[in-house]
């Protein structure tokens, strides 16, 4: 089970007459881990992290394939655009220098810049796994709570209609993994365009630096958090 390993603290001990130890001395305290699992709330469409019940005997490779069928769910439900428009959204998001590891934390040699994968399952895959073996080695929760706030931030992008800054996202998740180039002109595929959720209502509209305004916002709120 990958929530029964444990992680190692190192606590000084004092000797009886109150001296602490010498380090190479000291005593190891195993801590374990919180059993997290990726969960999809079927009423909100967006995902979340929970404790696994004890009495759930799920192995790794069984949390790392129900997280990836959770989030497809959510991209299916959440969008008439191809699911594999909202994954690149997502890389997008998280494959930069300024993210931490396993994603970013360099300049020179970003963790994103390991995936090999030549498709959008494996990018799917690879971002989730990415995130629980970070997890599980016991660098703390911040990889796994930063791909779901990236998951649930690309479902609002949808929700909220805001196509160009999702656009910008979607094109730099493919540029940054690996599966288009990286300089030159790009154009968008015609199956990874986005597919309007709602009918035409000439009803209230953004111009595109409005849009524009939004999106930089938000992404800056992003940053924040």
């Amino acid at each position: 089970m990958a929530h029964q390993n444990l992680t190692q603290r190192l606590v000084p001990r004092r000797t009886k007459k109150g001296g602490l130890i010498p380090a190479d001395r000291i005593l190891v305290q195993q801590v374990p881990l919180s059993p997290l699992i990726l969960s999809r709330n079927d009423r909100s469409n967006r995902v979340y992290l929970e404790v696994q019940d004890e009495a759930d005997s799920r192995s790794a490779a069984d949390i790392l394939r129900s997280a990836n069928l959770a989030v497809l769910r959510s991209f299916k439900s959440g969008a008439q655009s191809h699911p594999d428009r909202l994954i690149y959204g997502v890389a997008g998001l998280l494959f930069d220098a300024g993210t931490p590891l396993p994603f970013g934390g360099s300049k020179h040699k970003p963790g994103y810049a390991s995936f090999e994968g030549s498709n959008c399952l494996q990018l799917l895959d690879f971002m989730i796994t990415s995130a629980f073996r970070s997890y599980w080695s016991y660098r703390g929760r911040k990889a796994v709570d930063l791909v779901v706030m990236a998951i649930n931030r690309v479902l609002d992008l949808v929700s909220y209609g805001e196509k160009d800054f999702l656009d910008e996202c979607v094109m730099k998740g493919m540029k940054k993994s690996g599966h288009i180039e990286w300089f030159g002109a790009a154009f968008m595929p015609d199956w990874l365009a986005h597919i309007s959720d709602v009918p035409d209502s000439r009803g209230v509209f953004f111009t595109p630096n409005r849009l524009r305004l939004i999106s930089v916002n938000r992404q800056q709120q992003w940053i924040a958090e």
